[in-house]
């Protein structure tokens, strides 16, 4: 990743979450940038500005222990708004954890909390041939491990082309 490239990291999370700090260094880690490349906006109190997004060269949807995309809160609807927005202005965007499940609500797909499905531990990825070629996963090399702890899932993806508008 270009030493120059501004990235936004969208988070919900709580200020005394111990993970939201820990975040910041995985992607800076993973996108090979000095933490000072990050930008970061917690969608708990609101949405970020449009300058904020035009800003950034890539917006990062961050994971979240503590709040669900299913069970939802005040917050929410403007946040599945903003993600549509990243889409509608084909705005770079990486989704992890409750990012991924967040923006697939967000375009027309359903995410479920199912505790007899939930995810948690640590599991081992292999890289498809395409993976390897990717610029995010590539330097992961073809294995490597990742944390996982999920109670929601996404039961129905997206429809292609247009979403649906869904809250």
């Amino acid at each position: 990743m270009p030493e120059n490239h501004r990235f936004l990291l969208l988070q919900v999370r709580n200020a005394d979450d111990p993970m939201r700090e820990h975040e910041i260094q995985c992607f800076a880690r993973s996108f090979r940038c000095p933490v000072d490349q990050i930008t970061i906006f917690d969608l708990l109190s609101g949405v970020p500005s449009d300058q904020a997004l035009n800003d950034a060269d890539v917006v990062l949807l961050g994971g979240s222990g503590d709040y669900s995309v299913a069970r939802g809160g005040p917050w929410l609807p403007a946040a599945l708004q903003t993600m549509r927005e990243l889409h509608d202005n084909a705005k770079p965007t990486f989704a992890s954890c409750w990012g991924f499940q967040a923006m697939a609500r967000a375009m027309g797909g359903e995410v479920v909390t199912d505790h007899d499905r939930a995810e948690v531990g640590t599991r081992t990825l292999e890289l498809t041939a395409e993976g390897l070629e990717d610029p995010v996963f590539s330097p992961l090399g073809r294995h490597f491990q990742v944390q996982i702890g999920h109670e929601d899932i996404v039961t129905k993806l997206p429809p292609p082309g247009r979403s649906a508008r869904i809250e």
